[in-house]
């Protein structure tokens, strides 16, 4: 069953017949999706859906509640399998374009794929998989082989985060968007950039809620304050403006030399800083005997 729906900004009921209702936004607004009315952005159950992607709602059994604005597609299914074409071939133009430019992810490493350290856990404090960090020992970092589940601790009494790092400069703008997958499902929206010092809360999940904190006028960190929970963090998105664009997955080979520029791991500690290769971003902090050889730190 496949249909189009026109949508005004009013919440709006759509019948269909399976399972699972997969939707393709061909409008130029992010919209938003949920088996049962009453939609707020963020909220658990509800799925976001930038212009010109597609995403699942899965077991609406015949119903899903749209919200937004611009044009829909809806297939109904049974199966789990995105029935939407990946190629740029219908649609609107703006949507058309949408699904064919994807501009740059702001985060190193974000299918959290690079992982240096070598654990297949994380519980204290620290640097984590590549360039992701844990707050303090409140949270647990754990990788599966789709993403990694961030979460804090059962009966922990204080706060748990899990974030990144970045350089910020005068590019960025005063907005930036974060798309977020989490089991299979996306959640997006738009971050104010903050003045120095502050935080702006962003975006709610199901692993918890996004917000950049700015601790100084150069670094800017994208955190996840974190709750109880067992969800998957597939990948995340955070690029420039204000409408998210599709993710892409970046190739290992580059994503790993964006990494080195800081955190190596090499055979001796004797290495010159001018000699290490991808050079890192500054001179090392700290080298530090590891698993495998020598870990040499430029951690922002």
């Amino acid at each position: 069953m496949n249909m189009t729906i026109s949508l005004a900004g009013s919440e709006v009921k759509a019948e269909f017949s399976g399972a699972n209702a997969w939707l393709r936004n061909d409008g130029t607004d992010v919209i938003y999706a949920a088996a049962k009315p009453g939609i707020t952005a963020g909220a658990d159950g509800v799925v976001a859906i930038p212009a010109g992607q597609s995403a699942p709602v899965y077991g609406a059994n015949g119903a899903v509640w749209l919200l937004g604005t611009g044009s829909v597609q809806l297939i109904g299914s049974d199966y789990s399998t995105n029935p939407f074409k990946s190629s740029v071939t219908s649609g609107s133009v703006a949507a058309q374009i949408a699904r064919a430019v994807s501009n740059p992810n702001l985060l190193i490493n974000p299918d959290f794929r690079i992982n240096q350290r070598g654990q297949s856990a994380y519980t204290v404090g620290d640097y984590t998989v590549d360039r992701w960090k844990l707050l303090n020992a409140n949270g647990t970092l754990t990788i599966t082989d789709s993403g990694v589940i961030a979460s804090k601790n059962t009966g922990a009494t204080g706060s748990a985060a899990f974030y990144q790092k970045l350089e910020i400069d005068d590019s960025f703008g005063d907005v930036l968007s974060l798309s977020v997958c989490i089991d299979g499902q996306i959640y997006s929206g738009q971050l104010d950039v903050p003045a120095s010092g502050n935080s702006v809360a962003s975006l709610s999940t199901p692993c918890g809620v996004w917000n950049l904190y700015r601790p100084s006028n150069s670094i800017i960190q994208l955190v996840c304050v974190l709750n109880e929970n067992t969800a998957v963090i597939n990948w995340a998105k955070l690029e420039k403006g204000s409408v998210s664009t599709p993710y892409v997955a970046p190739a290992p080979g580059a994503e790993l030399a964006e990494c080195q520029r800081f955190y190596q791991i090499r055979s001796t500690n004797d290495i010159d800083p001018v000699d290490l290769r991808p050079s890192m971003r500054a001179t090392p902090t700290d080298i530090k005997q590891v698993t495998g050889g020598y870990a040499y730190v430029a951690e922002l």
